[in-house]
């Protein structure tokens, strides 16, 4: 079914379906790479942010964690929980309690299949606040994976129009030059028509790519071998016509034999006495 289907489709059509399915597997290609790519990196960058941000915090919240001053404490967890990226800052003391403050939600800018495809895992980190050999609790800092996924799309669509613009670009370009190619052809085509119609002086201009150029010159080649034989032919049947309407047209009397019936050995017979014809009652 298919290859019936193939074999009645043009050579045009071939090869825009054969490069349009090609060029569009690399592009899914490339833009798997890029994919994977972007969501390494950006692990990599949330593994360094959260390494930094804990160090930052557990000196901020060792004095207030010695006295005791939850208050304090919940301050600084707030204050940090509104940096960009953060979901949530939580300490927990040496007994067990927790202090916690959420950031500000991240709208999400990727559609809910691309986040489902990329499986996102929130970046987290912990650090004991520990001082003198003494624990006051630990602190951790989760951030949202939603800035990841922005990311990650953003990059995806710039990324797949550039691709787009190329391709199309690419296409166009190629299919121009592939139809541009086959106009001789098809003017071929038309040409062997009229000349098997009997136009024998017809021959087609020697334009296009040298691959085509070649074809043209041996129809050209063809037509001049074939041209001379039919112009004597032509020639013939009108000398032939002229002679049977002369005949026709006679009042005279008409005598023929054919020489080349005789056998061996009758001899030529005379001038005088016809071999096989009448004279024309006429």
């Amino acid at each position: 079914m298919l290859s019936k289907l193939w074999q009645n489709i043009s050579l045009f059509h071939r090869v825009a379906l054969s490069s349009g399915a090609v060029v569009a597997c690399m592009i899914g290609a490339l833009l798997c790479s890029v994919i994977q790519s972007q969501l390494e990196l950006r692990r990599e960058e949330f593994a360094v942010r959260v390494s930094s941000d804990l160090m930052t915090l557990v000196p901020a919240l060792a004095e207030d964690a010695i006295l005791g001053d939850y208050t304090a404490i919940q301050q600084t967890l707030t204050i940090h929980a509104e940096r960009p990226g953060v979901e949530r800052v939580t300490w927990i003391d040496a007994k067990g309690n927790p202090l916690t403050a959420a950031g500000a939600a991240i709208p999400s800018k990727a559609p809910a299949w691309f986040a489902r495809f990329l499986r996102i895992q929130e970046s987290e980190g912990w650090q004991e606040i520990t001082i003198g050999g003494t624990g006051y609790g630990k602190v951790g800092l989760r951030l949202s994976p939603t800035l990841v996924l922005n990311q990650t799309w953003l990059i995806l669509v710039d990324s797949l129009k550039l691709l787009l613009v190329g391709l199309f670009t690419l296409g166009g370009v190629v299919l121009l030059t592939i139809r541009q190619g086959l106009r001789p052809l098809q003017r071929l085509a038309s040409d062997v028509r009229r000349f098997g119609e009997g136009d024998y002086e017809l021959r087609v201009p020697l334009d296009g790519p040298p691959e085509i150029s070649s074809s043209l010159q041996a129809f050209n080649h063809m037509a001049n071998r074939i041209a001379s034989p039919l112009a004597s032919l032509h020639e013939s049947e009108a000398k032939t016509r002229l002679l049977a309407a002369v005949v026709e047209q006679s009042n005279d009397a008409i005598l023929t034999y054919d020489v080349q019936s005789l056998a061996p050995d009758a001899g030529v017979p005379d001038a005088g006495v016809p071999d096989a014809s009448e004279p024309d009652a006429s």
